[in-house]
């Protein structure tokens, strides 16, 4: 345990300060080979965190923006064109336009799976529902 610690003042150097230890009174920082240090360590406060409320009434135009998800797709297809597609149409589409996806957890075990391609007319509306989207 130090019991005191004093700057010397003729130099500025860690190695010009002096301690004199109670249980080891022949160390000197001077006469040693070693430094060591003491560092207090505590805990910032993240950056404060500021909560904001937004109520919609009936007047504001506010209406939060879809998700592309595989069925709002499906239905934007559906309500503007008449047409059902299937997700598989919309996963090769996606594909063509170089968009990622997720992996299929539904692959064919076949050697040879039988590949249904999209018809031209139906590619078209998924476009447009991914233009839609934002997603192309």
């Amino acid at each position: 345990m130090l019991t005191s610690f004093r700057k010397r003042k003729r130099s500025r150097f860690v190695s010009d300060y002096s301690f004199a230890h109670e249980d080891y009174p022949g160390i000197n920082p001077v006469d040693s080979a070693h430094i060591e240090t003491v560092a207090l360590l505590s805990l910032k406060n993240d950056t404060p965190k500021i909560e904001v409320t937004m109520e919609v009434t009936a007047d504001s135009n506010y209406r939060p923006k879809e998700k592309a998800t595989y069925q709002n797709i499906k239905k934007y297809v559906k309500d503007n064109f008449g047409v059902n597609v299937h997700t598989r149409y919309i996963a090769e589409v996606k594909r063509m336009c170089g968009l990622e996806m997720g992996e299929n957890h539904h692959k064919s075990q076949k050697e040879n799976p039988e590949i249904k391609h999209c018809p031209p007319a139906k590619m078209m509306y998924i476009e447009d529902a991914l233009k839609y989207f934002g997603l192309i």
